[in-house]
């Protein structure tokens, strides 16, 4: 697949300076990003793997890669996932403070699950995300406006725990989810 965005503002208050962009009424900026998913199923793993190309028109461009892998023995199952996110600064963002860069997300997962019988699946999930350079909204010490940064990375990591009773019409679940960030 393929699209394309366009990000445009217009100041529409000339006489407040503080929402010029570099001097300019109007700011635009254009994405185009392709994407592309494929699976492949073999007696051993299922393996499925997908990219996402992006490029802007003010940053340049950004690989993001999707890959996983699952497999079912009798009422067990596993997947692994990694999976990787760009996100570029918005135009409200930009106003506040020129340097800002891109943000990348990077994500693991770790899946594991027992079909307990006929209605019942137990399973736990463990994940990894690191952000490096988030893009944080923060309000410095004696100014009254806030503005955005990018800080050095932030993330968490944890583990995640669900009981499943399922029926046809209806589900109870029960979780349990501890993380650190």
């Amino acid at each position: 697949g393929a699209e394309c965005f366009y990000d445009y503002a217009i100041n529409t208050r000339p006489q407040d300076s503080t929402f010029n962009f570099n001097n300019n009424q109007s700011v635009g900026y254009r994405t185009l990003s392709s994407y592309a998913q494929g699976l492949v199923k073999t007696k051993i793993v299922n393996f499925t793997a997908g990219f996402k190309i992006i490029d802007h028109q003010l940053f340049g461009s950004a690989f993001a890669p999707r890959i996983g892998l699952t497999r079912s023995f009798g009422d067990f199952h596993i997947k692994i996932l990694y999976n990787r996110a760009f996100r570029t600064p918005t135009i409200g963002d930009l106003q506040t403070n020129q340097k800002l860069i891109p943000e990348i997300t990077n994500v693991y997962e770790l899946e594991a699950g027992y079909k307990l019988g006929d209605h019942m699946i137990l399973s736990a999930n463990l994940f990894y995300i690191k952000i490096s350079n988030p893009i944080v909204y923060y309000v410095p010490p004696k100014v009254p406006f806030g503005a955005y940064g990018n800080f050095n990375q932030a993330g968490t990591k944890g583990i995640e725990a669900e009981y499943r009773y399922q029926m046809p019409k209806w589900f109870v679940a029960v979780n349990y989810s501890y993380y650190t960030s």
